[in-house]
């Protein structure tokens, strides 16, 4: 199209469009001038308002018969006024009456609409006075109106009268004496706890900033940034100075984590163990529960089954329950429901592990003390345990059990381990009390244990392992007895270790001297890929240069169900929350599965080659201890002397030998 033709084409455009425009001002006025004079003029309006004004008429006309004012009707003769009727035809007269008229002053709002109403009303005039009479339309949208008004002024003035009303009725002032009396009623400190707990609740937004198009997976975070220090767990009533004896996260609400607390040291007349229930989506460190009990406290868990109750062991050999629903009075008992006898049919000793076990049909309690006593108990009833079996180690005597654990889905069979250093694989049925497999490495008692819990393509559920007082942490195998590694980065007791619940290949482990290491085997096998060390101050540091600060005594070590945060308490009575960072335990690729059996596999062949050349240098027997460079944690100075054994070349052996034995590889042999 040339530019002549486009002209033109815009030419004709517009003059279309001013003939439109001018079509639509004609009907405009044409619609004005029929609202200005409707047809009927005013006759017509006149007509109407007289037929609307009835008030005055009475119910009933007065209609009489004049039969000497009006000629017969079958004459045909005239009426009254001078009109002929028909023959036949009845004439009645009609009579006036007095009308009442009642005058009403008009109301502010008795026509209060906008433009857009009034331009509505017009509207439905001009189509009103095309389908019938243009006035009948006109004068009901007044009395509409009008009624409408009344109804909103009658409304204005009852609000009116309620508030004045209201403010009549002002509260009087209490005392002293009542307010305090408010104060400590049961009722309002309940509502006072749970509206408070609410409202942080509340408060306890996610990150809104989340990038979902990031791939943390790929991303390797460097050590520092792998584990960060978010938040503290304390109370100066109820946890101040207490050691932490017990972590356990609820399976059903996963942000609440019972948190048990030895005695307090030359307090008297204050409770020997208190289980403090902390909400970790709180901002403010505020507890969801206290309980308490007059004997020490060396355990506590969560029932799996029961997200009300919560069990602890004690030092004294017995079992308590608490239950945080309120009772018939509506009050929270702090004090044990359900306890325990002190029976020798029990436990006599303290009671480091206990566990939940079974389904949510069938499930029981298992502890374990230093008796050497394994119990298993009903959840409605502890009088007497409903099993139960004496523990035998090597040699024949009772083993002194600080610690247990289960592989993932199996409520027979377990492992525990103590104060002789073995870790022994038994079943909690049958009448054998001799252990089924005998794991002999550690020369100092052990401190903790924990089965491999993450789930994916391979099944890893015979992989545990176990930390110990003799600076070390190893990795065993129930399957293969020739999967053994030995790790030795720690340069104090190791007190507890956990498998992360999320990432085949990462745990974590804590020490005496407040270090906190966080493992990677798929990464590293030589050493933690994350260290950081906790002071008493508070503070944390890494990699720092002189002297360190006295580090805190981490006793207990702890999981989210995510395995996006670590819980760690120490003896100072603080549990510490840190974050892991994403690529630990979000979006975990499956090449990390393959990877950690490539690494198994290899430490199996590294224990097969030393036992060879351990055969061939003519010990007969494979090795059973080696050193390795032990990880300071920040640690300026020189250290001490470990308890692990040094080996040296000796007198006819190989050097391949002497040097397997005293690799400092990661790949320690035991």
């Amino acid at each position: 199209m040339s530019a002549e033709e486009r002209r033109l084409e815009l030419e004709r455009k517009k003059a279309k469009l001013a003939e439109m425009r001018n079509a639509k001002k004609r009907q405009e006025e044409q619609k004005r001038q029929q609202l200005l004079n409707p047809t009927g003029g005013a006759n017509g309006l006149k007509r109407a308002l007289e037929a609307l004004v009835v008030c005055g008429v009475p119910p009933t006309p007065n209609l009489k018969s004049s039969p000497d004012k009006t000629d017969k009707a079958e004459n045909g003769t005239l009426s009254p006024r001078g009109q002929r009727v028909a023959a036949g035809a009845r004439v009645i007269s009609l009579d006036f009456t007095q009308s009442h008229t009642v005058a009403s002053a008009p109301r502010d709002n008795e026509f209060d609409y906008d433009d857009d109403d009034m331009h509505h009303h017009m509207e439905l005039h001009s189509a009103d006075s095309h389908h019938g009479s243009p006035l009948d339309g006109d004068l009901s949208d007044i009395l509409r109106q009008h009624h409408l008004g009344f109804s909103r002024a009658v409304t204005h003035e009852e609000e009116r009268k309620e508030e004045e009303k209201a403010a009549q009725q002002k509260l009087p002032d209490l005392s002293e004496e009542e307010k305090n009396q408010i104060m400590c009623s049961t009722g309002f400190v309940n509502f006072f706890e749970y509206s408070s707990k609410v409202m942080m609740r509340a408060l306890a937004e996610d990150d809104i900033f989340i990038n979902y198009a990031i791939d943390a997976a790929a991303e390797v975070a460097v050590s520092g940034e792998r584990m960060t220090l978010i938040r503290n767990f304390a109370d100066e009533k109820w946890t101040a100075g207490r050691a932490v004896v017990g972590i356990s996260f609820s399976e059903m609400h996963p942000e609440l984590v019972a948190v048990g607390y030895d005695e307090l040291p030359e307090a008297s007349g204050e409770p020997n163990g208190v289980v403090v229930v902390w909400n970790t989506k709180f901002k403010k460190p505020t507890p969801e529960f206290v309980f308490y009990c007059y004997s020490r406290l060396t355990s506590v868990a969560f029932a799996r089954f029961h997200p009300h109750l919560i069990i602890g062991g004690c030092y004294s050999g017995q079992l308590v329950l608490w239950d945080f629903r309120p009772d018939k009075h509506n009050v929270n008992k702090k004090t044990p429901c359900n306890k325990s006898p002190l029976s020798v049919q029990a436990h006599t000793h303290p009671v480091y592990s206990l566990a939940v076990v079974g389904s949510s049909n069938a499930h029981n309690i298992v502890s374990v003390s230093t008796d050497g006593k394994l119990c298993v108990w009903n959840m409605e009833t502890l009088s007497q345990p409903v099993d139960g079996k004496e523990l035998v180690g090597k040699p024949a005597k009772p083993v002194a059990v600080l610690c247990m654990a289960f592989p993932p889905s199996d409520v027979n069979n377990l492992i525990v381990a103590g104060e002789d250093g073995g870790a022994y694989f038994l079943s909690r049925h049958g009448q054998s009390t001799a252990a089924e497999k005998i794991f002999e490495g550690h020369s100092a008692p052990v401190s903790g244990a924990s089965f491999h819990p993450a789930i994916g393509p391979i099944d890893f559920s015979h992989i545990f392992l176990t930390s110990s007082m003799d600076w070390t942490i190893k990795l065993w195998s129930l399957k293969d007895p020739k999967l053994r590694l030995s790790l030795e980065a720690h340069v104090d007791y190791v007190y507890d270790v956990a498998w992360s619940p999320t990432h085949p290949a990462v745990f974590a482990s804590i020490d005496t001297d407040g270090n906190l290491f966080l493992w990677n085997l798929n990464e590293d096998v030589e050493g933690p890929v994350a260290r950081l060390r906790l002071t008493r101050g508070g503070e944390t540091e890494e990699g720092a240069e002189g002297v360190a600060a006295p580090g805190l005594v981490l006793r207990k070590l702890s999981w989210s169900a995510n395995g996006q945060h670590l819980l760690v308490g120490g003896a100072d009575g603080e549990v510490r929350m840190l974050d892991v960072h994403e690529h630990m335990h979000t979006g975990v690729r499956s090449e990390e599965w393959g990877k950690f059996a490539s690494m198994l596999a290899d430490v199996r062949q590294t224990v097969e080659e030393a036992e060879e050349l351990s055969e061939a240098a003519g010990f007969g027997a494979p090795l059973s201890a080696v050193t390795s460079t032990p990880v300071t944690g920040g640690a300026g100075g020189s250290l001490s002397t470990t308890p692990r054994t040094s080996f040296a070349q000796l007198p006819g052996q190989s050097t391949a030998a002497a040097l397997v034995a005293g690799s400092s590889s990661p790949r320690s042999l035991f």
